[in-house]
């Protein structure tokens, strides 16, 4: 789910958690669940540790109640790949910082597969100035490689995941920079990882480049811009393969961060799981 506990609703639940704390009930929690498990019983779970059972209990149902009010909030706001980077080009213009979007959908650490091409086409599309990645793809790579720097090379992007609503991107793109992957991800999710993405490319069509790799890696790293000559800071737009690990290194840069549902395998939408 692209929910997190930085983000309202669940930000103001956990602050009335610890308000609610008391001698006879001293610690109180709630867990949201992680939609993409692959067992059943993965929701929300509330727990409660009293002096007394009748004092947890009550606990715990107050507990209950308040994310129960919270019902319709948890539906967020969730934008359409061309409606979202429509506004997102509108905010860019009075913006001192890049406007950040989550392709939550195709989010790798959520079973996407990093390919996807809805988000690279609408920003396209729309003519926006921006940067995307990571798009997982070794053909393309490998090709831009063999092109070289400053080459223009036609590719096939992305797309080979067959997920419905989404095919690959063919499209002539630039080749602006290559790497062979290996680089520090030193953000507060990685943590100063040494990263292997292999052969990799800076592609650009427009003004959108695009972050290639040969291996997958959700990017929740500034650095994974970096390595491919992408300066995240100087862009108006991006638009990151993730969901909510991206955060702890982007917020801090960000004028406003955004969620859009593009084709993907992780359901933005929890309602259309089965």
């Amino acid at each position: 789910s692209w929910q997190c506990t930085n983000d309202f609703p669940t930000k103001g639940i956990y602050e009335q958690l610890a308000a609610l704390e008391s001698d006879a009930v001293p610690t109180l929690s709630f867990a949201p669940g992680f939609p993409a498990a692959d067992f059943h019983d993965c929701g929300p779970s509330v727990f409660a540790y009293g002096k007394t059972q009748g004092d947890a209990d009550r606990a715990a149902d107050a507990i209950v109640k308040l994310i129960e009010s919270h019902e319709d909030d948890f539906d967020g706001k969730i934008w359409t790949p061309d409606d979202g980077v429509r506004h997102a080009m509108e905010l860019s213009k009075s913006a001192s910082k890049p406007i950040i979007i989550a392709d939550t959908q195709d989010n790798p650490g959520a079973g996407g597969d990093s390919d996807t091409t809805g988000m690279l086409r609408a920003l396209v599309r729309n003519k926006a100035s921006a940067a995307t990645g990571v798009i997982y793809d070794p053909q393309s790579a490998k090709a831009a490689h063999a092109a070289g720097v400053g080459a223009t090379v036609t590719l096939s992007l992305g797309g080979k995941s067959g997920i419905a609503g989404d095919e690959p991107y063919t499209e002539t793109f630039v080749v602006e920079k290559l790497s062979d992957g290996r680089f520090i991800a030193p953000g507060p999710y990685y943590g100063g990882r040494e990263m292997e993405m292999g052969p990799s490319a800076a592609l650009r069509i427009g003004d959108v480049r695009i972050v290639v790799s040969s291996h997958k890696a959700q990017l929740a790293d500034q650095a994974m811009y970096r390595y491919v000559g992408i300066e995240p800071t100087k862009e108006k737009i991006l638009v990151n393969k993730s969901s909510v690990h991206f955060r702890a290194d982007f917020e801090p840069i960000a004028e406003k961060l955004m969620i859009c549902a593009a084709p993907g395998a992780m359901p933005a939408d929890t309602a259309s799981l089965p």
